[in-house]
Parts: structure tokens; sequence; C-alpha cells
């Protein structure tokens, strides 16, 4: 292989090989910079907004492997039924790190109610950091009795921010919940966001919101909750 003469001297072989390799480099990160300041002006003209990211405000956002379950990290476990009771929607946020499709959607009931079933679902997120429209309604699991349960599905997800959900529609089963998830869904009073309990991983609906399946857009949110029913999603 010839030298190749650059303007501070003669350059070696291998010299050659590593100053190709860095200058390629460079106009492919010169060109992704392109791109993406072009798809970022494009968001401004048509009156959007900047994209939430989970590295813009320290979220934890998952990667996937298949036949895995995965739900929103957190410190610690806890049990309990919802405080709304039956018809409440409890939302989980919960952040896609890379294009995944999810094949179970599954909860565990700890405390059993007769004749009660759990819709179990995902809502997209708004752009605010509350769920906005329907992706799926999953059906319901039996909480007639104890246990972890699950619906098969098939669902494609993109990366960013989703909520999973539990309703529960008879009764008020108890279920395994989230203590201190790693993202802070905000509180909706200055009592309740400043008290002693105003560590809030979820969001939650009145009671009766929903009666027999999951509305196209997220009811009205009436409620933080410091414990949300833990929602865990496996990756086909």
């Amino acid at each position: 292989m010839a030298d190749i003469v650059g303007l501070s001297g003669r350059l070696q072989p291998n010299d050659a090989t590593a100053a190709l390799e860095s200058t390629t480099k460079q106009q492919v990160d010169a060109g992704l910079a392109t791109k993406a300041a072009a798809t970022h002006a494009s968001a401004h003209a048509a009156g959007g907004s900047d994209p939430v990211t989970p590295e813009a405000i320290g979220a934890v956002a998952q990667l996937f492997t298949s036949g895995r379950y995965y739900t929103t990290p957190s410190g610690t476990r806890t049990t309990g039924a919802l405080a709304n009771g039956t018809g409440a929607v409890a939302a989980l946020p919960f952040w896609v790190g890379e294009p995944v499709t999810f094949d179970r959607i599954g909860a565990n009931v700890t405390t059993a109610v007769a004749a009660t079933t759990v819709l179990l679902g995902i809502y997209a997120d708004n752009g605010h950091g509350s769920p906005g429209s329907l992706v799926v309604d999953a059906g319901t699991i039996d909480a007639s009795t104890t246990g972890a349960k699950e619906i098969t599905i098939s669902q494609a997800v993109t990366p960013g921010l989703v909520w999973l959900v539990v309703a529960p529609l008879g009764g008020s089963p108890g279920f395994q919940s989230i203590n201190s998830a790693a993202y802070y869904a905000g509180g909706l009073t200055l009592a309740g966001a400043a008290g002693a309990g105003g560590i809030y991983s979820g969001l939650m609906t009145a009671g009766g919101a929903v009666t027999s399946t999951l509305p196209g857009t997220f009811p009205s949110i009436t409620t933080a909750v410091a414990f949300p029913p833990v929602v865990v999603l496996r990756a086909a």
C-alpha cells in the first residue's frame, strides 16, 4: 500500500486507515446532526415542541429481551386496593427505550373479591406527563382468586413514555403495588406534593369512570397515587 501524504507530513498505512475511519465518523456525525436539526425545525414550524426523552428528565428507559417481563423500576413493593374503588382507572408510567412488541400483560391480585374482574391496558402519554390515547385494551383478568395473572396480547410499542393501567370491575381487590417508582407522576395539590406522603408514582380517575371497557381517551384524573398497582409486560 502506498503512503498517504497529508498536510503535516507522511502517514503510514495504519495511520491512513485511522484517518479514513475518523473522517468517515465525522461525516456520519455531521449528517445525523443536520438531520436532527432539520427535524427539530420542522416540528417547531408545525407548532410542535421538543420531544421528551428519558435522558432529558433522568428517567429510566427499558431495553428488552424476548421472554422477559418488565415493569416500572421502584424502590420497594407493597400491597393494597385502589382508594377510589371499583371502576377507577389507575395508571403507572413506564418508559420504553426501544421499539418492541409485547405479548403478555399481567398483574398480581393479592386480595380477592368475588364476582370481580380487572381491566388491563396501555395508554400513550399525551405529551405532558399524563395518559392520553388508548393503545390497547387487553381485556380482563379474574380477581375472584389471588395470584399473578396475565393476558395474551400482540402490541407493538414505540420508544417513549406510556402508561400501564388497571381498572377493577365489580369490587375493589388488592394488588401488588409500586412503592417509590423511578418516575414521579406529580402531585395534584401543594399540600399533597409537599407533604410527607407526596411521592406519587401514578395517577387515577374517580371511581365509576369505566364500567366495561377502557375508553379511547383516558378519563379525567382526580387522584395522584403513591402506590399504583404493578402492571407487567412481556417482550415478544
